[in-house]
């Protein structure tokens, strides 16, 4: 029983360089930042992330994704800066425009 779990085990190591062989094919692969919506966006930062984390690639590769992952994030909060704008106008608007009753119009 113990060769079927060390097999397995082999099997598994044998696969894993297979796994992030494609996921460095992948990287280069991506699509312009600007191009991709903001749940893709966040998605691919989320993987690069998980990427880095495993310490499995090579230095030269970690730092192409570092990199793209500092773009991804520095475009995502752009965008959430402008949706904030976005949403901070759009409140102004809705606020009612004091009338001369509400307003104080006396001379101090």
């Amino acid at each position: 029983m113990p060769m079927a779990k060390s097999s397995v085990a082999s099997s598994a190591l044998m696969k894993a360089p297979d796994k992030f062989l494609q996921e460095r094919i992948s990287m280069e692969e991506k699509k312009p930042i600007e191009d991709l919506s903001f749940r893709e966006a966040m998605a691919e930062l989320d993987q690069i992330v998980s990427i880095l984390e495993s310490n499995t690639l090579e230095l030269e590769d970690s730092l192409v994704s570092y990199e793209r992952g500092v773009s991804l994030l520095t475009n995502l909060q752009k965008r959430l800066d402008e949706a904030q704008l976005k949403v901070d106008t759009l409140m102004g608007q809705l606020q009612p425009e004091k009338s001369d009753e509400m307003q104080d119009t006396t001379l101090s």
